[in-house]
C-alpha cells in the first residue's frame, strides 16, 4: 500500500472517531477558538488555518500557514491551543516533518516525492545530499583552517603581549627610580629655598632694627601715610607696567606680615585675597634673589606646579596675577657690588596701565589727591592740561594757516582774501587780536609729549598710592610693627632715598605744617630748605641726623646754583608756551631713584647684597630637568608599548587580541560603480573609481560581539548626507579562511552594511552554531 494512503487512512479514522462531537479549533486570522459543525468537515473550505483539522481529506488548507496576516505559532494571543495532529515525516529527511495539509498538495516536499502520489515527483535525494555534503565540507574546511590560523595568531599575540608588558614593567620601575632621584633634587632645592628665606628674613629684620630711629617716632597713621606716599614716589619712578605698588608687595614678602596679596584690590564687595603660605613666599624670595626671571610677587605656573607636586596642594584660587616685571633684583640691573642700578629714563617715559581705573579705585585716588603731599601733583595735572590744550590750539592754527596758504598760492586771484581769512581763523584759535605765530611744530609736539608722559607718571603714582591705602583698609594683618617693617621695605624696594623721606615727612607731620620752600630753591627742589628737626617722645630729635645731613647737602648744592626769585615768578605766573619742560614746572619735580651715595644705602646694603647660592641651585635644577626629560621619554615609550597591544588591559585589540593581526589594515569590495573600503582602527570610505579621497562613512568606534556570538564592527560619525543623517558603516563578520569584504549594501539612507569573512570569527561559538562535530573536523583533516 502506498505510504501516503496509509497515513490518510489513519487520519480519516482519527477524524471519523471524533466526528460524533463538534470540532474545536483556532479559526480566522485572529486565532479565536470556535466550534466547527460536523457539516463543515471536509467541505472544501479551510476553517482551521492553523492546523487544517477541518479539511484532512481535501487540499483546502494547503499552504494556509503562509496566509498573509496569519500568525503561524499555532495560537493567537488570548486563544486556546488546538490539539496538535501528527505530521508527515520524510523517511530520508528525518528533520523534515510536513503538516497534513501539504500531503498530496501537488508540491514535492520530500526529496524522493513520498509526500505526493506515486510517480508524480522524481527522486533527487542523492543530488540534494551531495550538495549538502559539499557545502558542509566547505564550511568545515574553512572553519578548520580559520580556527588554526586564529589560534596561531592569538598565541603570537599572547606571547607579544607578555613581552611588551614585561618591557613596560621594567620601564615603570625606571620611572619609580627617577621619581626618587627627582624628589631628592627637589628636596635639595626646597632646603636651599627655605634656608635662604629664613636667613633673608633675619637680615631684613636686622635692617629694620638699624632704622628704628626713622620709624619708631611715627604713629600708626603716620606710618601708613609714609608708605602710601612712598608708593606714590616709587610709582612715578618705576617703569613697571603694574597697577599696584610693587615696592609694597615685595616688601610684604620680607616683612613680618609675610603675605602675598592679589592685584584685584578694588572689588567693591570683596575682601582683598591674601596668602601667608611660607613655601610660596620663600619660593618668590628665592627666585627674585637668583634673578632667574623677572620680579615675582606671585608664582607663575611653573612654580605653582612644582609646589603642588612636591610640597602638597595649595589653593591659590586663581586670584593671584602672573604679572612679572624687571626691577631691583634683575641681574642686568646690578652693579659689581650687587646694588641696584636704576635703568636710564626713556625719552618719553610713558606709562601704559593694564586696566581702566575702577569706580572704587577712583574714589581712593580722589581722596589721595586731597593730601598735602599731592598738592604739587594735582597742580601740575591741572595746569598741564591747560598748557596741552593751548599747544593743541596753536598746532591746529598753524596747520590751518599752512593749508589756507597752500590753497591761496594755487589761486593767485584770491590770494589776498584767502590770507586774510586764514589770519582771522588763526586769531580765533590762538587769541583774539593776535597774529598767527610761526611755531616750531616739532618742539611743540615734544613739549606736549613730555607733559603727557609726566601726567602718566603722576597718575601711576596715584594708583600705586591708592593700592596701598586699599591694602591698609582691607588687611587685618598690619600691626604697628608690621607697618614699620613694610615702611622700611617700601623705601628699600621703591628706590627711595633720604631726600624722598624728607619730602614725605614734611608733608605728613603736623610739626611741619605751613613750611614753605625757600625762594632761592623753589625752582629746583620739592622740599623746604634748610631742614629742621622736631622733638618726639622723650626728647628724641627727629628726623634722624643722616636724613637732615642729606637734605642740608642738597640745599647747599642748590643754593650754589643761585636760582633767583624771578625764576619762581616766571614758573608760577607765565601763560606762555615754554621752550621746554623744566623740572619743577608748576611745582612738580620728577623724582630720581636713590643713588649709591645716599646715606640709606649703608643701611640697605646687607639686604641688597644678600644672595642665594645660585651655583648650587643651578646644579640641582639641571639635575631635575635632566631627570624630568628622561622620565618623559620613558613615559612615551611606555605609552607606545601599551598602544601596540591595545592598552594595558589589551581590550583595544578585541577578545584575546584577535584584531592585532589586522590592525590598521584596510579591506575593500566593489559594489556597482563604488568601491567601499573599511580600515580597522581607521576610517570607512566610499570611493568612485580608483582615485584617492572619497566620501567618509565614519571613524572606527569598536567591535562588539552580539548575543549570537557574531562580531559586529562599527564606523560612525561620517560625512553628513544631504538633507539626511551622518553616514555610518557596520560590518558583520563570519568565519572564513581569509579576511575580506564580500558584500556591501545600503538598507537605509546613508547607513551602510557590509559582510566580511575572516578567520577571527572561526571560534568555538561558530563551531557550535554550525553544529560542527569533532569527527567532521577529523574527517576533513584526514581528507587532506
Amino acid at each position: 500500500m502506498n505510504m501516503v494512503y496509509f497515513h490518510l487512512l489513519c487520519f480519516g479514522l482519527l477524524f471519523s472517531l471524533s466526528s460524533a462531537g463538534d470540532l474545536k479549533c483556532a479559526t480566522g486570522l485572529d486565532g479565536k477558538e470556535a466550534v466547527i459543525p460536523e457539516a463543515w468537515i471536509n467541505d472544501g473550505y479551510c476553517d482551521c488555518p492553523f492546523d487544517g483539522q477541518d479539511e484532512p481529506n481535501t487540499e483546502a488548507c494547503s499552504g494556509s500557514t503562509s496566509w498573509p496576516g496569519l500568525k503561524t505559532d499555532g495560537v493567537m494571543d488570548g486563544a486556546a491551543a488546538s490539539p496538535a495532529l501528527p505530521g508527515f515525516q520524510c523517511s530520508k529527511q528525518t528533520k523534515l516533518i510536513l503538516p497534513v495539509s501539504r500531503i498530496n498538495d501537488g508540491i514535492c516536499d520530500c526529496c524522493d516525492g513520498e509526500d505526493e502520489s506515486e510517480g508524480l515527483c522524481p527522486d533527487i535525494c542523492d543530488e540534494l545530499f551531495r550538495a549538502e555534503r559539499e557545502a558542509r565540507q566547505k564550511i568545515t574546511k574553512n572553519f578548520k583552517l580559520g580556527y588554526n590560523k586564529r589560534k596561531h595568531d592569538l598565541y603570537n599575540f599572547k606571547k607579544l603581549r607578555q613581552e611588551k608588558l614585561q618591557e613596560a614593567a621594567e620601564k615603570e620601575t625606571e620611572i619609580v627610580s627617577i621619581n626618587k632621584e627627582e624628589s631628592e633634587a627637589e628636596a635639595s632645592i626646597d632646603e636651599l629655598r627655605d634656608a635662604y628665606a629664613k636667613e633673608r628674613k633675619a637680615v631684613a629684620s636686622s635692617v629694620a632694627k638699624s632704622l628704628a630711629d626713622l620709624v619708631d617716632p611715627l604713629s600708626e597713621d603716620e606710618l601708613k601715610q609714609l608708605i602710601v606716599h612712598s608708593c606714590q614716589l616709587a610709582g612715578e619712578m618705576s617703569d613697571h607696567d603694574a597697577d599696584t605698588c610693587v615696592a609694597l608687595r615685595l616688601s610684604a614678602l620680607d616683612s613680618t606680615t609675610g603675605s602675598v596679596w592679589s592685584d584685584d584690590t578694588y572689588a567693591d564687595d570683596e575682601e582683598m585675597k591674601f596668602s601667608t603660605d611660607d613655601q610660596q613666599i620663600a619660593e618668590m624670595l628665592l627666585q627674585n634673589s637668583l634673578g632667574t626671571d623677572s620680579l615675582k610677587w606671585n608664582l607663575d605656573e611653573e612654580f605653582r606646579r612644582r609646589l603642588d607636586e612636591y610640597m602638597g596642594d595649595y589653593d591659590y584660587d586663581g586670584e593671584f596675577d602672573d604679572d612679572q616685571f624687571g626691577g631691583p633684583y634683575d641681574d642686568d640691573e646690578h652693579g659689581e657690588d650687587g646694588y641696584y642700578e636704576p635703568p636710564p629714563p626713556s625719552r618719553k617715559n610713558k606709562v601704559y596701565v593694564s586696566r581702566d581705573v575702577s569706580e572704587k579705585e577712583q574714589e581712593v585716588i580722589d581722596e589721595l589727591k586731597g593730601s598735602k603731599f599731592s598738592e604739587s601733583r594735582v597742580n601740575f595735572l591741572t595746569r598741564s592740561k591747560i598748557l596741552e590744550e593751548k599747544i593743541n590750539n596753536a598746532l591746529d592754527a598753524a596747520e590751518e594757516a599752512a593749508k589756507e596758504k597752500e590753497e591761496g598760492e594755487a589761486d593767485e586771484e584770491n590770494e589776498e582774501g584767502d590770507e586774510a581769512e586764514v589770519e582771522g581763523d588763526a586769531e580765533a584759535e590762538v587769541a583774539e587780536g593776535e597774529e598767527v605765530p610761526t611755531i616750531d611744530t616739532e618742539a611743540y609736539n615734544s613739549i606736549k609729549d613730555t607733559l603727557e608722559a609726566v601726567d602718566q607718571k603722576i597718575l601711576k603714582g596715584f594708583r600705586w598710592g591708592a593700592s596701598a591705602k586699599l591694602f591698609f583698609s582691607k588687611s587685618s594683618a598690619t600691626t604697628v610693627d608690621d607697618l614699620k617693617s613694610l615702611a622700611i621695605g617700601t623705601l628699600l624696594l621703591g628706590n627711595l632715598g633720604a631726600t624722598h623721606v624728607w619730602e614725605v615727612l614734611q608733608s605728613i607731620l603736623p610739626e611741619y605744617e605751613g613750611a614753605k620752600a625757600s625762594s632761592d630753591t623753589c625752582a629746583a627742589l620739592p622740599i623746604s630748605c634748610p631742614p629742621s628737626t622736631i622733638t618726639r617722645g622723650k626728647g628724641i630729635s627727629f628726623p634722624p641726623s643722616f636724613i637732615i645731613a642729606a637734605v642740608e647737602a642738597l640745599c647747599v648744592e642748590q643754593a650754589a646754583a643761585k636760582v633767583d626769585e624771578s625764576t619762581c615768578a616766571e614758573e608760577g605766573a607765565s601763560d606762555e608756551i615754554p621752550e621746554s619742560v623744566s623740572d619743577g614746572l608748576y611745582g612738580y619735580f620728577n623724582p630720581s631713584p636713590r643713588e649709591e651715595s645716599d646715606p640709606l644705602m649703608s643701611f640697605f646694603s646687607p639686604l641688597l647684597s644678600f644672595k642665594a647660592d645660585k651655583d648650587t641651585y643651578d646644579k640641582h635644577m639641571t639635575t631635575k630637568r635632566n631627570l624630568d626629560t628622561k622620565k618623559k621619554r620613558i613615559e612615551r615609550q611606555i605609552t607606545d608599548l601599551y598602544k601596540d597591544i591595545g592598552g594595558k588591559d589589551g581590550d583595544g585589540m578585541g577578545p584575546s587580541g584577535e584584531l592585532y593581526s589586522m590592525a590598521n589594515e584596510c579591506f575593500s569590495v566593489l559594489a556597482g560603480k563604488y568601491t567601499y573600503e573599511t580600515c580597522i582602527f581607521g576610517e570607512a570610505k566610499q570611493k568612485e573609481g580608483s582615485g584617492a579621497g572619497g566620501t567618509g562613512l565614519g571613524k572606527w568606534t569598536g567591535m562588539e560581539i552580539d548575543e549570537d556570538g557574531a562580531r559586529v564592527m562599527k564606523w560612525e560619525k561620517g560625512q553628513k548626507c544631504w538633507n539626511g543623517p551622518q553616514r555610518s558603516a557596520t560590518v558583520y563578520v563570519t568565519c572564513g579562511q581569509e579576511t575580506k569584504l564580500i558584500s556591501a549594501d545600503e538598507p537605509e539612507t546613508c547607513s551602510y552594511v557590509f559582510e566580511m569573512e575572516s578567520y577571527i570569527a572561526c571560534d568555538e561559538a561558530y563551531k557550535a552554531k554550525m553544529g560542527l562535530l569533532d569527527e567532521d573536523l577529523k574527517a576533513a583533516e584526514d581528507a587532506e
